[in-house]
């Protein structure tokens, strides 16, 4: 098999594979989350989508300089995750919004569950997991917010090993 066409199966199955991942239901049950709790790692994963786009924004800039006459196949795939890892974190956090209006509020969790009396703030609910969420909830695109959060992590090192195996092979 030529060397180049190894190199685009690898990125072919490399993207590919991945959104697959995000039809899997990996949690048999959801985790009880208090709504506090749910936002603040809401904002956690707000910062890290944040630093994570902008990590890859930097290898991009850094391939390009370090390749600058002629970027190898493998320095290219590295480039084609990074993008694929940045657009699944714009998804990511483009749903972010979405989510924080749909956890439930203890007051909501008190009518429901158990009738009308006084919440609790130490009320925790199934439906504040924002990992098993689904990011836009009207769509059809769907996709649970902890999938995506997985999909972007696998782009990511991806890129981090197709940078460094480019690095490598470079005399």
């Amino acid at each position: 098999m030529d060397f180049e066409l190894a190199y685009i199966v690898l990125g072919a199955l490399g993207l590919a594979l991945p959104p697959l991942f995000t039809r899997w239901k990996v949690a048999t049950k959801r985790v009880s989350v208090r709504r506090d709790d749910a936002l603040e790692a809401v904002k956690l994963m707000k910062d890290w989508g944040v630093w994570l786009t902008g990590i890859q924004t930097a290898a991009i800039a850094a391939i390009a300089a370090f390749f600058k006459s002629a970027v190898p196949p493998l320095g290219q795939l590295a480039v084609v995750f990074f993008s694929a890892s940045i657009i699944a974190d714009t998804i990511l956090l483009a749903g972010l919004p979405s989510i924080v209006l749909r956890l439930k509020h203890a007051l909501e969790l008190s009518s429901t569950a158990k009738g009308v009396g006084t919440p609790s703030p130490e009320e925790a609910s199934p439906d504040n997991d924002i990992y098993e969420l689904r990011l836009f909830e009207m769509s059809a695109y769907g996709r649970r917010t902890g999938a995506v959060y997985v999909v972007s992590h696998i782009y990511f090192v991806e890129g981090i090993l197709a940078f460094a195996a480019a690095l490598m092979r470079t005399p």
